[in-house]
C-alpha cells in the first residue's frame, strides 16, 4: 500500500520542513584479521550480565506482489462514475481528483491563499522597482544639472534623501506585506485543520475542539515514555475529542533531541493519546518502518516480548495478556510505506498513546504547488485503524 511522495512543508511551509535523521543500527565487534594474534582468554560472564538482544527496528524489504484485475465493463464504469460523482471532484487550476468534498476544499482554500500571495508579490516588486527608480533619479538627476552648466546647490541633499526615502519605503512595505500575509496563511492554515478534522475524524469522534494554534501542552511529549530526552518540541492544531466516551487528543508535532552539534529529530508526525488506563500491563509496540524511520529512543532495558520482521513488542509479562487475538488483527492492519513511515504505541496506566511517523509530502501544508490528495487518504486510513485497534483493545478489557 504505497503511496505516491508528497509535498515540499513548514510545520507550516514548503520552506522550512525539519530533516529526519537516518539511524544507524551497531553491529558486533569483528574478530582479528591476524590469525597469529594471540587470542585473549575468555572470562565467563555473570549471570547478572546479560546481553540485551539484538533487534532490528526497520521493517525487511517488501516483495512487490503483480495484482490480477478482473477487466471492468463500460457499464460497470458507468455505474461507478455515477455513484461517486456526488463525492469525486476536480478542482480547477489541479492535475489532482478529490475523492471526497473536504480534500477538494483544502484545494480551493490553498488557491485562494495562493492567489493573494501571488498579487502581492507582484506588488511588492514593483513598488521596490519604483523605489529604485526614485533612488536613480536622485542621484542622476542633480549629475545631469551640473553637466549642462545649471548651478545646483542641493544635489546631495536630494541623493540623502532619495536613499532615506527608498529605506523606509522598503521598511514599510516589508511591514505591510508581512502582516498582509500572515492574516491570509492563517486564514489558510485554519481551513486547511478545519476540512482535514472533518475528513479524519467525522466518522468516528465528537466534540471535536481546537485550532490550529493550539499547542500540545507541556509534559505531554514524554509521559508516554516512547521517547526520552526530549529537548524541544514543536506542535500545532492540538485537538480534544471524545470517542465512545473516552476522552482523546490528536496533534502534529515533532520532538528533537540534542545532538553533538544540533538538535535531532526524535519524531515527526501525529501524536494521539486515549485517556484510559490500563493498570494490568505495560507495552510499547513499534511497528517497524524503513531506513527514514526514526525508531523509538526508549528502548534500552526494556524486556523483549517479541520480534518479527515487521512489529517489535516490549512490556512486561502482564502486559501481554492484553495482545488477545482481536488486538493482534487490529495491529496487523498497519502497514508502513513511503508516507506512513511508522507506529510506536504505548499501553500503560496514563492511557494508549500513538506516535504515527509520516513524510513530509503529508506533514507539509502545499503553498505553492497544488495540494496532492494521495498522502492524506493514506493517513486517513491509518487514523482509521487507530480506531479500530482502541474497539479491539476496550473487547479485551470487558
Amino acid at each position: 500500500m504505497e503511496d505516491e511522495k508528497k509535498v515540499n512543508p513548514e510545520p507550516v511551509t514548503e520552506t522550512n520542513s525539519e530533516a529526519k535523521k537516518e539511524e544507524t543500527v551497531t553491529g558486533s565487534e569483528e574478530e582479528s584479521d591476524f590469525s597469529d594474534e594471540a587470542k585473549p582468554v575468555s572470562v565467563p560472564e555473570t549471570p547478572a550480565e546479560e546481553k540485551e538482544p539484538e533487534v532490528n527496528l526497520y521493517a525487511e524489504p517488501k516483495e512487490e506482489k503483480a495484482e490480477t484485475v478482473a477487466p471492468v465493463t463500460e457499464e460497470q464504469t458507468a455505474l461507478n462514475e455515477e455513484d461517486h460523482e456526488k463525492d469525486r471532484k476536480k478542482v480547477k487550476g489541479s492535475q489532482y481528483v478529490y475523492p471526497d468534498p473536504e480534500l477538494s476544499a483544502i484545494e480551493s482554500a490553498r488557491q485562494n491563499f495562493y492567489r493573494v500571495y501571488h498579487k502581492f508579490n507582484i506588488v511588492k516588486w514593483v513598488v521596490t522597482g519604483v523605489l529604485l527608480v526614485i533612488m536613480l533619479a536622485g542621484w542622476i538627476i542633480p549629475s545631469v544639472l551640473q553637466n549642462q552648466g545649471i548651478n545646483f546647490n542641493g544635489s546631495m541633499y536630494i541623493s540623502i534623501g532619495t536613499i532615506a526615502l527608498l529605506i523606509i519605503g522598503l521598511i514599510v512595505m516589508d511591514v505591510v506585506y508581512r502582516r498582509k500575509i500572515d492574516v491570509q496563511m492563517k486564514t489558510y492554515f485554519n481551513e486547511y485543520y478545519g476540512h482535514q478534522s472533518a475528513y479524519f475524524y467525522r466518522d468516528y469522534v465528537k466534540d471535536l475542539k481546537g485550532t490550529v494554534d493550539d499547542k500540545l501542552p507541556a509534559g505531554m511529549a514524554k509521559e508516554s515514555g516512547i521517547y526520552v530526552d526530549i529537548a524541544k518540541v514543536g506542535s500545532r492544531a492540538y485537538q480534544t475529542f471524545t470517542y465512545h466516551d473516552i476522552p482523546g487528543m490528536v496533534v502534529d508535532c515533532s520532538f528533537q533531541k540534542k545532538g553533538t552539534k544540533q538538535l535531532e529529530t526524535l519524531f515527526a508526525g501525529k501524536y494521539l493519546k486515549f485517556s484510559e488506563k490500563y493498570t494490568d500491563g505495560n507495552l510499547l509496540i513499534y511497528c517497524k518502518g524503513n531506513k527514514r524511520a526514526l525508531p523509538p529512543n526508549s528502548l534500552k532495558g526494556r524486556p523483549l516480548l517479541e520480534d518479527s520482521k515487521n512489529v517489535v513488542i516490549y512490556g512486561d509479562a502482564k502486559g501481554k495478556a492484553l495482545l488477545t487475538k482481536r488486538v493482534r488483527e487490529a495491529l496487523n492492519q498497519f502497514d508502513t510505506n513511503k508516507t506512513f513511515l511508522d507506529l510506536a504505541i504505548a499501553i500503560n496506566e496514563k492511557g494508549v498513546y500513538f506516535a504515527m511517523g509520516y513524510e513530509d509530502d503529508f506533514m507539509v501544508l502545499p503553498l505553492e504547488k497544488p495540494f496532492n490528495p494521495a498522502p492524506s487518504i493514506q493517513a486517513h486510513n491509518d487514523i482509521a485503524k487507530v480506531f479500530d485497534f482502541i474497539d479491539a483493545l476496550n473487547e479485551g478489557q470487558h
